[in-house]
């Protein structure tokens, strides 16, 4: 299993970066659903299983990923759900399926842009966050470091 957690030290909307972090996974999440994660990451399947939502609570955006393309928790556990940025304390258990990169991919751009504001814990290896910034950079333009180097 593969439960990725984060955290806020206040109430996302508060946070200065939040809308920059935001911005940023949306690229991603975006051109996976455009082009693929394949076309980024050659041993990713499963680009279908990617949405984006909206939220109307002081935030603009949000980020889903739901695993089978839906953000409605009928017929999906609640778990697997990635909705960031969430509340105060959030995870996902993507189960390591094909949209586990593209979480962490999120999670790492979001701790570029929110540094000190957000705290990451996740059981992936060192060399899964490496393929999950590949993508982030590749899709982003710019190297992304890893969350693991603490940014």
């Amino acid at each position: 299993m593969a439960t990725h957690q984060w955290a806020f030290p206040r109430e996302p909307a508060q946070i200065r970066n939040m809308p920059r972090a935001i911005a940023a996974m949306k690229r991603i999440v975006d051109a996976t659903v455009t082009t693929g994660i394949d076309a980024v990451e050659n041993k990713v399947e499963g680009t279908k299983n990617i949405v984006t939502g909206k939220l109307a609570d002081g935030l603009t955006d949000r980020i889903s990923v739901a695993y089978d393309g839906r953000i409605e928790v009928q017929g999906v556990d609640p778990g697997e759900l990635f909705l960031f940025p969430g509340g105060l304390t959030n995870s996902c258990d993507t189960g390591d399926k094909a949209y586990d990169l593209l979480v962490l991919a999120c999670l790492a751009v979001a701790k570029v842009n929110l540094r000190g504001d957000i705290t990451i814990t996740s059981p992936a290896s060192r060399g899964r966050w490496n393929q999950a910034i590949n993508i982030a950079s590749t899709v982003l333009g710019d190297d992304v470091p890893n969350p693991l180097d603490d940014v």
